[in-house]
């Protein structure tokens, strides 16, 4: 559940179920602790699909799960914003 082609898919059925411009998707571990898949806390996939064309971003976050959580929604909120800008 956690990976760039989650986060492209996410994007990818979200425009196309809700005939929209602009999907974003976010998927990632937020901690406090890893789940089965053994990723480290902190990586995030972010999805941008802005009139079908998607891009896949990764990070690796640092922090609690409040702050990683945090720094997710605005990388994610930037992103869109910086997408619309130079298309």
């Amino acid at each position: 559940p956690v990976s760039k082609e989650v986060a492209y898919e996410m994007a990818k059925g979200l425009a196309f179920s809700s005939n929209c411009d602009l999907a974003i998707s976010t998927t990632g571990i937020a901690g406090p602790n890893s789940d089965d898949s053994n990723f480290p806390v902190g990586l995030c996939f972010i999805g941008i699909n802005f009139k079908g064309n998607i891009t896949v971003y990764k990070y690796n976050l640092s922090g609690d799960r409040k702050e990683i959580t945090e720094q997710g929604t605005n990388l994610a909120i930037n992103l869109a914003i910086n997408t619309i800008k130079n298309i």
